[in-house]
């Protein structure tokens, strides 16, 4: 059974929440573009506009950060550029105005050390040491991401169309363990600087998403995939991965007119509040817990995960034992856009778990099981090799005086055509039938050149060999 016959593409829309649903179906529709690829894309986007207001506390562990890291594998024509900008339209435009107010504010700074400057309330203009916070990370080194992350309860994404020129950095050849710590939500990820300075991001939050074309990502696997795999950067990511060629919808369900902009609206007013929660100081991140349902249904969907970790996941066994931290992260998102209460709802449950079901099935593609190492068989010594030798030429002799007497219908066979036939030289020759011949096996008859060679044992025996005593040779 194919992994995907358990949650396919098909399935997963159906268990997604009507609102989230409808977004998916409006990319799809405005765009032409894969299901899958709007709704990991959506999804990441959702994510990166939440993460660090709000943390997610499962029934099992400690509370998970709203965010998750992502891969999807497309081909260079199944429009990632179009999906990543629409779904993250208004994350861009976020950045633009927080870049204008930042480099206003550093302007007014530059004023109000002249000493010359009059103005009035120069005083109270911005700090030349204010900071910019880019939802959106453009500068995607190990050093790059830190500085963005310096301080307490900061968030960042790194969020790209092209993963080509984020794979080539060293943050994602040498540095994984800086983004396993901030998946984590460590307390703390230090780096020094060269002049003694010190950067430290504590309860930090990111959100990765790659879009890489699939033979981009096999380059960076035959480099680095070992390295990435064994410290545990994979397990921790979803993954999608994009048919060759689109789906094909006999008939595809119209969203409501507009209901795109309902997601860009509460993305917006996420990252809103977001920027005003850090401007003003505050670092504290509330947690979401489960309604009791969704509580009783989560012990039953880990116990049924630890099943499958062990049988049809028993290659991929180190993502599948940390899927349970990105269905309550997922669950969390979900949450935050399509509940209305206080609690995350068994429908949210439900879709999370579909969602990474979904991921996992094509992580066990991407990552198949390894051939078993081929057996060395021990190494024989000089002796064991003569004596091998020496059975191997007494079978041969005897697979010759078996096939002239099939050959001849005869009884026996004539020793000179056996031993023409055999291959073997006189000295080896001689060696091996002395030894058939004292065994009994075979019976020589006559002498000079008109002698023959009978297998004593029955015409046709299965094995005539067999009769051999192997402890003497």
């Amino acid at each position: 059974m194919e992994y995907s016959d358990r949650y396919d593409l098909p399935r997963v829309m159906s268990e997604l929440p009507g609102t989230l649903r409808d977004w998916v179906q409006a990319i799809v529709c405005e765009l032409g573009v894969d299901r899958g690829l709007a709704l990991s894309t959506l999804l990441s986007g959702m994510g990166s506009a939440v993460q660090g207001a709000r943390t997610v506390r499962p029934p099992q562990g400690s509370d998970e950060p709203l965010a998750h890291f992502s891969f999807i594998l497309a081909g260079p024509t199944t429009g990632k550029t179009r999906t990543h900008r629409l779904v993250h339209q208004v994350h861009n435009a976020h950045d633009i105005r927080r870049y204008q107010s930042y480099r206003a504010g550093k302007r007014r700074s530059m004023v109000c050390e002249n000493p010359k400057s009059n103005l009035e309330g120069a005083l109270d203009m911005r700090d030349p040491a204010a900071r910019l916070r880019s939802i959106i990370l453009q500068d995607t080194t190990n050093r790059g991401l830190l500085e963005a992350l310096d301080g307490v309860g900061e968030s960042t994404a790194i969020s790209v169309d092209e993963g080509e020129r984020v794979l080539e950095t060293s943050l994602f050849r040498r540095q994984l363990a800086t983004l396993n710590s901030l998946y984590d939500g460590a307390g703390k990820v230090m780096l020094r600087r060269g002049n003694g300075d010190v950067l430290a991001a504590y309860g930090a939050s990111l959100t990765i998403l790659v879009m890489v074309q699939p033979d981009v990502f096999e380059a960076y696997l035959a480099k680095h995939g070992a390295v990435a795999r064994g410290v545990g950067f994979f397990a921790r990511c979803l993954f999608t991965t994009l048919p060759a060629f689109a789906e094909w919808i006999a008939e595809p369900v119209q969203p409501p007119e507009g209901c795109l902009d309902a997601y860009h609206a509460k993305a917006s007013a996420f990252l809103e509040a977001r920027l005003v929660q850090l401007e003003s100081g505050g670092s504290e991140a509330g947690a979401i817990c489960f309604s009791p349902a969704a509580t009783q249904l989560w012990f039953q969907l880990a116990a049924e995960q630890r099943r499958l970790a062990a049988t049809d996941y028993w290659h991929a066994q180190d993502a599948a034992n940390r899927s349970m931290q990105n269905v309550a992260r997922l669950a969390g998102i979900i949450h935050c856009y399509c509940d209305h209460g206080d609690d995350i709802s068994i429908e949210s449950l439900r879709a999370a778990w579909a969602i990474v079901q979904w991921s996992l099935s094509q992580f066990a593609r991407i990552f198949p099981p390894k051939p078993l190492p081929p057996v060395e068989m021990p190494k024989l010594s000089p002796q064991q090799k003569r004596q091998q030798r020496q059975v191997d030429d007494c079978q041969t002799i005897l697979d010759c005086i078996a096939d002239a007497c099939a050959r001849n219908r005869e009884p026996d066979a004539l020793k000179s055509n056996v031993f023409i036939r055999s291959g073997l030289y006189n000295a080896r020759f001689r060696t091996a039938l002395m030894r058939l011949v004292d065994e009994g096996v075979v019976l020589e008859t006559e002498k000079g050149s008109g002698a023959r060679l009978r297998i004593m044992a029955p015409y046709g025996h299965p094995d005539p060999f067999s009769r051999l005593n192997h402890s003497r040779l």
